[in-house]
């Protein structure tokens, strides 16, 4: 699951530091770490570096995504989303619940309804 959620940190963050207009290549795509330490160094550096990236850009600058809104404020939202969703699976693996914010829970509600199945 931490190589997963890295490798769409990444992925995001590419998009929003370069302001790609279309995925990155798969070519340019870092190779995964080979020991547990090194993964969550990875973990923790494209983190931060999508934090940094987002922060930086203006939710209105346009970028390539997925849906038919190609603005940073989606990428901005959905990996809200996709880190939430990624925790609680962690969670539920080993027995644990914490709580969610009842407005993220809300509208990732929201979203799975008026973007994904629409």
């Amino acid at each position: 699951m931490l190589w997963y959620l890295a490798e769409v940190q990444w992925f995001w963050g590419t998009i929003v530091r370069q302001a790609l207009q279309r995925p990155p290549l798969a070519e340019v795509r870092p190779a995964r770490p080979a020991s547990r330490s090194e993964l969550l160094s990875f973990c923790s550096a494209v983190s931060a570096e999508l934090v940094s990236a987002l922060g930086s850009a203006a939710p209105q600058d346009r970028v390539w995504t997925w849906s038919d809104d190609h603005s940073v404020a989606f990428v901005r939202r959905r990996q809200a989303h996709e880190a939430l969703i990624h925790r609680i699976d962690a969670e539920l693996t080993i027995g644990l619940r914490t709580s969610m914010d009842a407005q993220l829970s809300d509208d990732g509600i929201d979203e799975a309804l008026c973007v994904m199945y629409r």
